[in-house]
């Protein structure tokens, strides 16, 4: 069977990705446009999209032929031209806001090494580049030129009998050849020569070349030979290093001590929380838009396994900033300095507090949150993204006989068998099942310990969720409000973490993306001035966030039952 088809799509196809950096253009240069399909994943946050559409844009040469496929539309039905009006992501502008500010702060600095350097000249005298030929795609400049320039622009000090740093010494001697043979803006194209191996190695040689040169730049008689020199390594092995002398101030008197190296210093108080921002997605943002009529948005704190660590770290840096006797109740309670650590070294204290309250649950609490690890991983299967297998883990302990269970309803003592041995009631199916574990006390202490140091080490072995969370409110004394990206049951945002207490003194603000990815949530006035908020007292939390939080949670904040994590 012979099959005929006739191409819908004459012109090549690509994504977004493969489509960067090129131009669409017809056969003969003419201006073209292409089709695009502007539909945007639920993954997409709101800044990540108006990067691929603005990149996407910018490919054709001509709209007026462009073909939009699934333009996005609002609430209403109507085309939302707002991704086409609000310019190039948040982010975006923020990352080159802080390029610019810290190239204000570092821009004396930069001259300063430039001029002790004395390898670059300032922008401002940068000789004119030219290529070395027709087809090449590399611009050189004219070594003379460059090294005049650099030594115009920062004479050598009487102090420092250094010889400069020329572009020989940088760009190596064939390469430096080849630059000499470029025309610089003060000679013209009969001026080109070859640079010999000596001129390429010294300026003194290049100084002895200049006076046996006429005006067009040509040897008018040959070099005399160079002084004779000992070679460098049989200087090394002949004459030993004179003695080193110890420095003299102008008076003659030796220098006073340097002063000990300080240790780094933390960062000052009330610094600014400068993380890239990012875009939540549009329902969570309209739900906060009209219930708890303010704005929101994420900054990102980092990720590779740590993203909810990273975050609360953040979190914890901006609390500690903005109230002071919550350093105090980190440090007393949690033995936590926020303002001594890097946010790095916060996040691996917290996974330290995270595994030492595992230690503290209750054996049933434990080995339930042990069976959900396992029932995850078996239904995930290759999609199990952490770096360790609970199911392992637990048949590693001896306690296998579990891995049929649905959850532990009670572990005691066994009174009939030696002191170290459990009876484990689990309940599988609706069924209740006494398990007699012999030497089930030993077991389930190996089981903490090896899962506790899973959840201890930093990286892609255990990731954070709302467990390590409710965790860390017991640790710490601070509430956790998390934003989920998807709404979690009718007209819910917040998780449930399942907490028996709410009585925290502070409260911390994160936000989850589909179930993998842990951000800093900001609340921001929707009009005026009102600085970004991440942290709050327990008086200061909005009334209406408040009551959100109590919807989805199942208890008011301020409330205390029992203690501890259900």
């Amino acid at each position: 069977m012979t099959r005929c088809q006739v191409p819908a799509a004459p012109e090549r196809v690509g994504t977004f990705q493969n489509m960067q950096g090129k131009t669409v253009r017809g056969p003969d240069k003419e201006p073209l446009g292409h089709t695009i399909d502007l539909h945007k994943p639920d993954y997409f946050h709101g800044g990540e999209y108006k990067q691929h559409l603005y990149m996407i844009l910018g490919r054709a040469t001509s709209l007026d032929y462009c073909l939009f496929d699934n333009f996005p539309m609002d609430e209403d039905g109507f085309p939302d031209w707002h991704w086409f009006e609000e310019g190039p992501p948040d982010y975006l502008v923020h990352f080159l806001e802080e390029l610019e500010r810290r190239a204000a702060t570092s821009r004396a600095a930069i001259e300063t090494a430039r001029q002790r350097l004395r390898i670059f000249p300032p922008w401002e005298h940068v000789p004119e580049s030219r290529k070395l030929d027709e087809g090449d795609t590399e611009f050189a400049y004219n070594r003379e030129t460059w090294d005049e320039q650099v030594s115009r622009s920062g004479r050598h000090s009487e102090a420092d009998p250094s010889p400069p740093v020329t572009s020989k010494r940088i760009l190596g001697k064939r390469r430096a050849e080849e630059i000499t043979s470029v025309p610089s803006r003060q000679t013209g194209k009969d001026s080109l020569r070859p640079a010999s191996d000596a001129a390429a190695q010294s300026a003194s040689k290049r100084r002895r070349e200049n006076e046996h040169c006429d005006s067009d730049g040509v040897l008018k008689s040959p070099l005399p030979p160079p002084p004779k020199a000992t070679a460098f390594s049989d200087h090394l092995s002949r004459a030993p290093p004179p003695p080193k002398q110890p420095a003299t101030t102008e008076q003659g008197r030796p220098p006073p001590p340097r002063p000990p190296k300080q240790p780094s210093k933390p960062l000052p108080e009330g610094a600014p929380l400068v993380l890239p921002r990012r875009e939540v997605t549009a329902g969570l943002r309209n739900f906060v838009r009209q219930t708890l009529a303010c704005g929101i948005h994420v900054r990102e704190a980092g990720g590779g396994g740590d993203c909810l660590f990273l975050s609360i770290a953040a979190c914890l840096r901006e609390l500690c900033d903005q109230q002071r006797d919550a350093s105090a109740l980190l440090e007393g309670r949690a033995g936590l300095s926020v303002t001594a650590l890097s946010n790095l070294d916060i996040a691996g204290h917290l996974r330290k507090l995270v595994a030492q309250q595992l230690h503290r649950m209750e054996p049933e609490t434990f080995l339930d949150l042990v069976l959900t690890l396992v029932f995850t991983e078996r239904t995930q299967g290759a999609r199990w993204q952490e770096g360790w297998s609970p199911r392992q883990e637990l048949c590693h302990a001896g306690l296998q006989t579990l891995l049929t269970a649905n959850n532990v309803v009670a572990v005691s003592a066994n009174e009939y068998g030696r002191p170290e041995d459990l009876v484990i009631l689990y309940r599988q199916g609706n069924i209740d099942t006494p398990w007699a574990c012999s030497d089930g006390m030993t077991k389930l202490t190996a089981l903490r310990g090896a899962v506790a140091d899973r959840f201890a080490q930093m990286g892609q072995t255990h990731w954070g969720t709302t467990t390590d969370i409710g965790l860390l409110s017991e640790a710490l004394n601070i509430g956790f409000v998390v934003f989920s990206s998807q709404m979690q049951g009718q007209g819910r945002w917040i998780y449930g973490l399942n907490l028996k207490r709410t009585d925290y003194p502070f409260w911390v603000l994160v936000y989850n993306s589909g179930l993998v990815h842990f951000q800093v949530a900001v609340l921001s006035a929707l009009e005026g001035s009102a600085p970004y908020r991440s942290v709050y007292r327990s008086e200061d939390v909005p009334d209406a966030l408040a009551q959100h939080f109590a919807l989805c949670s199942g208890m008011p904040m301020g409330q205390r039952d029992q203690g501890g994590v259900n």
